[in-house]
């Protein structure tokens, strides 16, 4: 089930602690942009964003939704990714959990941009981006990791592989 390689081990723990502190960030970005968003669509005199964050002022609010969805979706690449290597590097029989992985995040994406699509033609589009952005926001976190490592888990036994082949 585990893999067994103390370097392979290592480098999957600081992989996990970098995924987890990834969201942190993607957080702390999403959250002084929405600031800045609000200052600019309500005319506030005071922002309540980080002054690191000051560069994005000369920017409208469509400029930075823009800049929100292509975050959105480098964040999402940027934990695929992790999760791929943390799946191979913890992980001794890694074809099925990856494959799991892939779909999952396909099937996301695919539903988020339905909801978003459906929301705007039946003039709920406040609704359907909602939707779409709590989807999205799941395949920005290690959500889908955990529940592949989980449903790797359950159904892997050491000795007897129930369900998943050795990859």
């Amino acid at each position: 089930m585990w893999q067994k390689k103390k370097p392979k081990i290592f480098i999957g723990i600081i992989l996990v602690i970098v995924i987890v502190g990834l969201g942190f960030y993607r957080d702390f970005i999403f959250i002084n942009i929405n600031y800045i968003i609000e200052q600019l669509y309500y005319n506030k005199e005071v922002g309540h964003y980080h002054s690191m964050y000051e560069y994005l002022i000369p920017l409208d609010v469509s400029g930075l939704m823009t800049l929100k969805w292509v975050l959105t979706l480098t964040f999402t690449l940027i934990n695929l990714l992790l999760s791929v290597l943390i799946i191979k590097a913890l992980l001794i029989s890694f074809s099925k959990p990856l494959n799991l992985l892939y779909l999952g995040y396909l099937m996301i994406f695919i539903l988020s941009g339905a909801t978003y699509i459906v929301g705007k033609l039946i003039g709920q589009q406040d609704l359907g981006y909602t939707l779409s952005r709590r989807f999205m926001g799941t395949l920005q976190s290690p959500v889908p990791l955990m529940v592949v490592t989980a449903a790797h888990m359950l159904f892997y036994r050491e000795g007897k592989n129930l369900v998943m082949d050795n990859g």
